[in-house]
């Protein structure tokens, strides 16, 4: 069973602790000082306050990891996002390219609900639900085909990762805030080749055209000076959105009849800034999507029984 993970900041003059419940990024705990006022814990609030807006806490395990989710496409969350040596559907290239040179001319097309719980709890106070939008329909598509023996292409387009909270009852109102809460979502176009190398090793390479999108709104108690860079850009701005790329590696190879490895290696994908929360992320707006790394086994116990 999960534990939630709990952070605390000094108490407010009502006596009550702000803790997060199950946040997707570890915030630093505040110590006590009795210079709370000053600007060094204004800002450590507000990097707390921003962990609170952007926790989630999915109903069951392996939902997410972190802001990106743990398998792309229906089949491959089912497994539990272990797709990197095996071949389910043409949406397996979204993990690994080289998947396509063990697979036939497939097409796919899906939607994933996301139905994640999320809140914070104040000590002392009550629970805060931060379900205000209470699910997330996620569509997907993938298309392969065979070149000849050797190549195969195909394009792949899913939902990468994102996040919402929706306080509709205002956490933030104890210090100044109102109704507060986030929305992301990134969403992936990757068309990929793969070649067969041997009967039993193939490679692939996608190239990750990237779109995402963020909302945030309810924290403008941390408008004061000192706080942020840049406090015209921190909040309540609408919608803004950023592109980019990067460019995933795949191998798989087949070590046995019934045994198969595979690795991929996913860059970073250098996306443009947040303009309009230009004082809300680091580097004036920053926000790239990290790299990744996965490698793992595939074994097919029996016709009917498959092992990753």
């Amino acid at each position: 069973m999960n534990k939630p993970l709990y952070k605390k900041i000094p108490s407010d003059n009502l006596n009550r602790r702000l803790s997060l419940n199950n946040p997707f990024k570890r915030a630093r705990s505040l110590t006590k000082s009795k210079s709370r006022r000053d600007n060094m814990f204004q800002k450590r609030l507000l990097t707390l306050s921003i962990a609170t807006l952007f926790s989630t806490a999915a109903p069951h395990a392996l939902a997410t990891n972190g802001m990106a989710s743990h398998g792309f496409g229906t089949n491959q969350k089912a497994m539990g996002g272990t797709a990197v040596a095996g071949h389910e559907n043409a949406m397996s290239m979204a993990t690994n390219p080289a998947s396509m040179s063990f697979g036939e001319n497939n097409f796919t097309v899906g939607v994933d609900l996301f139905m994640p719980d999320r809140g914070a709890t104040l000590v002392g106070d009550k629970a805060y639900s931060a379900n205000g939008k209470e699910s997330f329909p996620i569509p997907e598509f993938a298309i392969q085909k065979k070149l000849n023996d050797k190549h195969s292409v195909g394009v792949a387009v899913f939902g990468n990762g994102g996040m919402n909270t929706a306080y509709n009852d205002p956490i933030f109102d104890h210090f100044g805030g109102i109704d507060s809460g986030v929305d992301l979502a990134q969403l992936f176009i990757s068309p990929s080749w793969a070649m067969q190398v041997t009967d039993k090793t193939s490679v692939g390479v996608s190239l990750n055209l990237a779109y995402q999108r963020i909302k945030v709104e309810g924290i403008g108690d941390f408008l004061a000076p000192g706080v942020s860079a840049d406090p015209a850009h921190l909040t309540d701005q609408d919608y803004d959105s950023a592109t980019g790329a990067g460019f995933s590696l795949g191998m798989q190879h087949q070590l046995t009849n019934d045994v198969k490895v595979g690795a991929t290696y996913r860059s970073v994908t250098n996306m443009s800034k947040f303009d309009k929360y230009a004082g809300l992320f680091a580097e004036q707006g920053g926000f790239d999507i990290p790299e990744m790394i996965t490698v793992g086994v595939n074994v097919q116990a029996t016709p009917k029984t498959e092992f990753a």
